[in-house]
């Protein structure tokens, strides 16, 4: 980069807006307020008096020198109370200067426990004595800290299942906390978290988000290994017990024009504690009266007796936490009631009859599913049928749906009692006088296989090929696959498919990052089908390149920045890099030439002390496409102020 004469810092202020904490969110307020503190505090003398903390600071028996911070922390819950202090921000007392002899000592402490932590001098060893108790005024310990290389933990935290309180847009800024440890993260949007340099030793770790909606929930008995990075259990937030209730997801409704009944559905709400949500279900109909439900169930069938068909329904749905406390009233799509079964031909129908053993089959379930109207569109992108009605077969074993949609459709028809089942794919309504469907239900069979993503980078290194989607195109049968790791693959399992021949696509998000991979697939009656390969989500050469995560600080002098970053991993069309620096504001000063390696120098020599500046890469593609800026692990910028000299 050209060296810069003059870049003004410019801060803005931002507005934050009125909210009303609970006592819970004022606490963890609180505590993200003690993180930006970074400063010495104000601590008893360490010169005189009596000495209650002293010790040695030993790498390898030997004493060193370094650093000694003395913190003070939370007290221990009541016997019998839950133990929420590890979301707490230790309190630094006194930091000391150790000289090569390795000595330290903190003298005429107040009653209260401690945590002594220490680092030496070049800052890649450290130690953490937790929980040092000073009951009286002459109460003495004495604790040598041995250093060790340190550990990072990294993992990822979500908002759970729920819907999304108003304003967060997925999984970002939850707080991490190395409860007893001045250590913690804030999540990026994915949620995955990066905590460095944590010494060695055993914590319980909390999480816990900003907006007040959520439970904090912790990890007990995590492992800091020396100079190892550990992958820590995913950890999903539940929505608090005692504030009122996510937005219902996942409403919808299906048809069943035989028994003139409508089938409500949605996702259950998961709240903490073991507490179970209710819901509240409103019926609004033109020229009825209205109906009320309140049920556990997240599924409701509403017989709609003699409306007339055609009448406009309207149906809303909230939860209720035991409290009493209500969500948001969430309003289905518009509908209207299928009423009576349409007797005789009509144009835009499927009619059928289901078989058992050569004879008709009575009161057997028959589902229409909506296939969409370009399936394997955006490059055979896997779209599910969806349900849109269904039926129970006559005496003489038949059905028939009318009036339906110009389209294409898939039937279902289940034996009653059984697990039997048939299916007939890419139907379109016929017109009168048209042969019937024969759909004879026989015992279904399993898919079991497993899938993968051929380059890895495009989520989060390290993760598993989990979430990758296994769909058979044109029916209503789809899944994920589980945890697995590269290349064996994610393992997934399809069950209750009808006997018969199915395209099986996989796809892998995010969207453009990964093309589908197809399988034609035969599935016999009653047996498992076992796919005989891993199946690929197929690298999209034309997506853009990653983005870089690990970017961090490297040395700062007067004259140089130095910065490095993690390589992405499995990235077969790298260039190189680009370099942007950026002003406080964040706007782009300047930028490097493309460069090979995962390190720079910036020369800010020309830079006037005391600037701040900040820093992202991108990633180079051969063909000279740029990717996203990257940061920290965090997702952030890397920021520094330009030193004296």
């Amino acid at each position: 980069m050209k060296a810069l004469r003059s870049i003004p810092g410019r801060i803005g202020a931002a507005a934050l807006p009125r909210i009303l904490l609970s006592a819970a969110a004022a606490a963890w307020l609180g505590a993200c307020i003690l993180e930006k503190d970074n400063g010495t505090g104000e601590g008893p003398s360490t010169e005189t008096g009596n000495p209650n903390l002293s010790g040695k600071l030993v790498d390898g028996g030997l004493p060193v020198s370094g650093t000694v911070k003395l913190f003070r922390l939370p007290p221990h819950p009541a016997v019998g109370t839950e133990d929420t202090t590890a979301i707490l921000k230790p309190t630094l007392v006194r930091s000391l200067a150790v000289s090569a002899d390795g000595r330290y000592r903190f003298d005429s402490l107040p009653n209260a426990l401690y945590a002594l932590e220490a680092q030496d001098a070049s800052g890649r060893k450290f130690a953490l004595v937790p929980d040092l108790a000073i009951a009286a005024p002459k109460d003495t310990l004495r604790r040598d800290l041995a250093l060790n290389p340190p550990a990072r933990l990294r993992g990822r935290v979500t908002r759970g299942p729920n819907a999304l309180p108003a304003g967060i847009i997925a999984n970002e800024n939850i707080l991490v906390r190395v409860g007893g440890a001045d250590r913690s993260a804030l999540t990026d949007t994915s949620g995955a978290y990066v905590i460095e340099n944590v010494p060695v030793g055993v914590y319980r770790m909390a999480f816990a988000a900003a907006d007040g909606h959520y439970q904090t929930a912790y990890l007990d008995k995590v492992t800091a290994v020396a100079g190892a990075d550990t992958e820590l259990p995913p950890v999903d937030l539940l929505w608090s017990r005692f504030v009122a209730p996510p937005a219902v997801s996942g409403i919808a409704f299906t048809r069943d024009s035989a028994g003139n009944s409508v089938a409500l559905h949605w996702h259950p709400v998961r709240l903490s504690g073991g507490a179970i949500a209710l819901y509240r279900i409103a019926r609004r109909a033109e020229g009825d009266v209205a109906r009320d439900w309140q049920t556990a169930d997240t599924l409701l069938i509403d017989s709609l007796g003699l409306l007339p068909k055609g009448t406009a329904l309207k149906y809303t749905v909230q939860a209720v936490n035991p409290l009493g406390q209500g969500g948001p009233i969430d309003t289905l799509p518009p509908l209207t009631a299928p009423g009576p079964k349409l007797i005789g031909p009509a144009a835009g129908s499927l009619a059928g009859i289901v078989l058992s053993g050569g004879t008709a089959l009575k009161s057997a379930r028959i589902r229409l599913y909506s296939i969409a109207a370009a399936p394997g569109s955006r490059d055979s992108l896997p779209l599910a049928a969806k349900p849109y009605d269904s039926a129970i077969t006559d005496i003489q074993g038949g059905y028939r749906f009318d009036s339906l949609p110009a389209g294409r459709y898939t039937l279902t028809a289940e034996k009653p009692g059984a697990t039997d089942i048939a299916i007939r794919m890419g139907l379109s309504p016929r017109g009168p006088g048209t042969a019937p469907d024969t759909l004879v239900p026989a015992p279904p069979g399993t898919i079991s296989g497993a899938a993968t993503r051929d380059s890895s980078w495009v989520t989060n290194p390290g993760k598993g090929d989990e979430n990758i989607w296994a769909v058979l195109s044109g029916a209503p049968f789809a899944t994920v696959t589980s945890y697995g790791a590269p290349p064996a693959g994610g393992p997934f399992t399809l069950t209750g498919i009808p006997a018969g021949s199915y395209r099986l696509v996989v796809y892998a998000i995010p969207e453009g990052y990964y093309l589908p991979d197809t399988l034609d697939v035969t599935v016999t009656s009653g047996l498992t089908t076992k796919l005989p390969a891993v199946v690929k989500a197929k690298y999209n050469p034309a997506a853009p390149p990653p983005k870089i995560t690990g970017l961090q600080s490297a040395g700062l002098t007067r004259t140089h920045a130095q910065l490095t970053w993690t390589p992405p991993k499995f990235y077969p069309l790298l260039k190189g890099y680009r370099v942007l620096r950026l002003g406080a504001d964040l706007a782009v000063l300047d930028s490097s030439a493309v460069i090979p390696v995962a390190a720079y120098a910036d020369d800010i020599a020309m830079v006037p002390v005391g600037t701040v500046l900040n820093y992202v890469v991108r990633v180079v593609a051969q063909d000279g496409r740029e990717g996203e800026n990257g940061g920290d692990f965090g997702g952030r910028p890397v920021q520094v102020t330009v030193p004296g000299p």
